[in-house]
């Protein structure tokens, strides 16, 4: 298993067993990085609540993906949410999330 999806996925152990909590992190975060990845300008916007650290990882996050990778990534966490709310395994498909969302960042162009 790749490094990222485990971390990722051992990322919810940390919050307990709240999955959404977690998604809804990670779909804020990569609002935050296509957002920035638009238009530069927002970034005060964005950043208001976020750590010098934070934001410099930001920067460095959104200048690393296309519009359009970051953009189906929000679209798929957007869809897992509403998925993991219907499933009774909301775990598998937190963790198939992960995975998918690993295989666009890791797409070559």
């Amino acid at each position: 298993m790749d490094q990222t999806r485990r971390r990722f996925i051992d990322l919810r152990k940390v919050g307990g067993e709240d999955l959404d909590g977690l998604l809804a992190l990670l779909t804020e975060w990569f609002r935050k990085l296509l957002l920035f990845r638009v238009d530069q300008n927002l970034e005060k916007l964005l950043t208001k609540d976020l750590s010098p650290d934070h934001v410099e990882t930001l920067r460095k996050h959104a200048t690393s993906a296309s519009r359009q990778t970051l953009a189906k990534v929000s679209s798929l966490l957007l869809d897992k949410e509403l998925e993991m709310k219907r499933t009774g395994f909301p775990r598998l498909c937190f963790e198939l999330a992960v995975v998918e969302m690993e295989e666009i960042l890791n797409k070559k162009p």
